[in-house]
């Protein structure tokens, strides 16, 4: 728009993807996100954050560059309960784990935390 400031301009704003929601049996959610990571890993299964007190569960599994985080929670995935903790995830994930490349195929940096 004519007259905006640059730093608040609509160019700057970025469409991010959730990851794929899925209602359980047990009437939890999951929520897989995909991730990319700069460098490969060897492959394993992490246990990224556990909450009993939101119900929130994440686990990340590694192979190479691709990572898939499962977060599996009590309220339902879009519940503002879990933003939080799902960008607490990724934080956890690029500073203790590896460094976060692409987060469902869009730029890191997209996203909370790294925004």
């Amino acid at each position: 728009m004519k007259g905006e400031n640059p730093e608040y301009s609509e160019s700057n704003i970025k469409k991010t993807v959730w990851g794929d929601i899925t209602h359980l049996a047990d009437g939890r959610w999951s929520t897989v996100w995909q991730l990319e990571f700069s460098v490969p890993h060897s492959e394993r299964t992490i246990d990224v954050i556990s909450d009993s007190a939101v119900g929130f569960d994440a686990v990340l599994k590694i192979n190479g560059r691709r990572g898939t985080l499962n977060i599996v929670t009590r309220e339902h995935a879009m519940s503002g309960v879990n933003y939080p903790m799902t960008y607490k995830c990724f934080r956890i994930v690029n500073d203790d784990i590896g460094e976060i490349w692409k987060i469902q195929g869009r730029p890191r940096d997209w996203y909370a935390p790294f925004r």
